[in-house]
């Protein structure tokens, strides 16, 4: 099981130029200082300008709800859209398709996308912004986004996102941005998350609630085979505070957790083992069980799903909705990918930017970024048609997880859940104490990184 939260990026090369006069492609090195300075500092990076001429008005398409008014071209010549991402081929060229679409809809819109490794990327773009500059759009995952905002260098979203546009994203994708009673950025995918992955040939049905997963588990249990494994580590588990009907913390990053509903998590996790079925902690034996396909049920990352299907054969592996219970459901963390905007960008360029980032979040735009044969990524937003069997299973699962909080106050929680957990499995701690002990601990470190700023 590959426990690594670190996102790895590959240097590529891209090219392609869209011109409504079908002229030769052109890949430059680097932008000219004339259209966007502070790139010319960064010979590293690959730059793509898409400038398309003007369609004759009786060419021009319709407009789509989401798209404000009709194009307007001394509006839309005035500034290029500028992108700083950190794709890879595959993923650029989805990206370039999305812009194409958008182009069809306002063919007076110039773009310019340009590359830069992930690593050096975000302090790239605040020290950008600082100096007023920077791109208009910044694409980059949503943990990166409180330290953004906090440093004034990206745009609170809140009242330019209607309530329409809101409703048609995954809450739990959404709540990735909402930060200081603000929307920070759109989610345009998720990134990974946490999953309940199944082998159909050592249990062929999907389980509804838990204790249908349990029963189905143990009636597996034949040889060496065995019905399920279950991590505990927090990372796997902390968002089963669901199953409650409890939360981590509250929209402050204050505990939440220590109540009725944190005693019921903790007695959860410890009837899991109760039951008869294996527990692990931050451990890769369970993946390791599943790949030899001696595993029903695992929880892990759904990053792992090629891995996984390669080992136990596509056609054998599901991904299950999160099975419900008394008090709630079962949930997994999940992470999402942001769309942020730049707040020094000028008027009419941040006008013309809110309607290429609705439009990235459309149907259609997701549609083309869950192509499984490009940048398949997985769509946030709802009712998307996803091509992709295991990918549309991951993206139902996700209907019922929780948002990773990514606010400074986490760092508090990661240590004292971990222990906790720890305790009442190693040291049979009672989990009242064990959930007041982690409850004053993390009081205390959420006061330090308050008073340090970090």
């Amino acid at each position: 099981m590959n426990r690594t939260r670190l996102l790895t990026s590959l240097l590529i090369v891209f090219y392609w130029f869209l011109s409504a006069c079908a002229q030769a492609p052109e890949v430059t090195q680097g932008p000219s200082p004339a259209v966007f300075p502070m790139i010319t500092e960064t010979p590293e990076s690959l730059r793509v300008q898409l400038a398309q001429k003007p369609l004759p008005a009786a060419e021009q398409p319709a407009v789509t709800k989401h798209l404000t008014s009709t194009s307007d071209p001394a509006l839309e010549l005035s500034n290029s859209i500028v992108i700083w991402h950190a794709w890879d081929e595959s993923e650029v060229d989805s990206l370039l398709e999305v812009i194409d679409g958008f182009k069809e809809l306002h063919p007076y819109v110039q773009f310019v996308v340009s590359y830069f490794p992930f690593d050096g990327l975000q302090g790239r773009y605040r020290d950008a912004v600082v100096k007023g500059d920077g791109p208009t759009l910044l694409i980059g995952p949503a943990e990166w986004g409180p330290a953004l905002f906090d440093g004034n260098v990206i745009a609170d979203l809140s009242q330019l996102a209607d309530q329409e546009l809101q409703a048609s994203i995954n809450e739990a994708a959404l709540a990735q941005l909402e930060y200081k009673r603000a929307l920070i950025g759109l989610p345009e995918a998720f990134r990974r998350g946490v999953v309940i992955f199944r082998n159909k040939d050592i249990i062929p049905d999907s389980p509804r609630t838990l204790d249908e997963l349990i029963e189905m588990a143990t009636q597996a249990n034949q040889g060496d085979v065995i019905g399920a494994d279950f991590d505990n580590g927090f990372y796997f588990s902390g968002a089963q505070l669901t199953a409650c009907g409890g939360k981590l913390m509250d929209e402050r990053g204050n505990p939440a957790f220590n109540n009725a509903a944190g005693v019921c998590w903790l007695n959860l996790l410890r009837s899991f083992k109760d039951s008869g079925l294996l527990v692990e902690f931050n451990t890769d034996n369970d993946a390791n069980l599943f790949k030899a396909g001696r595993l029903g049920f695992l929880i892990d990352g759904s990053e792992n799903i090629t891995n996984l299907a390669e080992a136990i054969g596509v056609e054998n592996l599901a991904i299950d909705p999160w099975p419900v219970t008394e008090r709630g459901h079962l949930s997994g963390f999940v992470e999402t990918e942001a769309i942020y905007l730049n707040p020094t960008a000028e008027t009419d360029t941040r006008q013309v930017a809110w309607a290429f980032m609705e439009y990235f979040l459309s149907p259609e735009a997701q549609a083309i970024l869950t192509d499984p044969t490009k940048a398949a990524h997985l769509p946030t937003v709802k009712d998307v048609k996803i091509q992709d069997r295991l990918m549309k299973e991951t993206v139902m699962a996700f209907e019922r997880s929780t948002p990773l909080p990514v606010i400074p106050e986490m760092n508090a929680y990661w240590g004292s859940m971990e222990a906790t957990i720890q305790s009442i499995f190693v040291e049979d701690v009672d989990p009242i104490s064990a959930i007041q002990q982690a409850y004053n601990k993390i009081i205390t470190d959420i006061d330090a990184i308050r008073a340090g700023g970090n």
